[in-house]
């Protein structure tokens, strides 16, 4: 009785086997064909595109260098010479800077003489 059950069990073992040694030629091949790859498997990196506006992505970009200051209830930014203020859009990282010397990259609005911030940087 006891052998009757490992023959029956026997062709599923087989099958099983089969199947495995397929599996292993399969891979050995073509990897990608089996499974994909670590770098397939992975969610797209979201986070690279919500970050700052690089300068490539803004044609007229220009740099300023200035200080930031605090007019009213919103930071601007005086350029080093004097005679400019422009305001920022982003009074978050502006926040940071106030009262020092900084560089700013961004895209000047002529019409409300504001500044879209693609960067904002500390000078030396």
């Amino acid at each position: 009785m006891e052998n009757a059950k490992q023959f029956r069990l026997l062709p599923v073992a087989l099958l099983v086997f089969a199947l495995s040694w397929v599996h292993c030629l399969v891979a050995q091949q073509d990897p990608d064909a089996i499974a994909p790859t670590v770098q397939q498997q992975r969610m797209p990196d979201t986070t690279n595109q919500q970050q700052t506006t690089t300068t490539a992505q803004l044609p007229d970009a220009k740099t300023f260098s200035g200080k930031i200051l605090k007019s009213g209830d919103r930071f601007v930014l005086q350029d080093s010479v004097g005679e400019s203020i422009y305001q920022l859009d982003d009074q978050e990282k502006a926040k940071f800077f106030e009262g020092k010397n900084v560089k700013v990259t961004g895209t000047v609005d002529k019409v409300t003489n504001t500044i879209t911030v693609a960067d904002l940087q500390p000078e030396p």
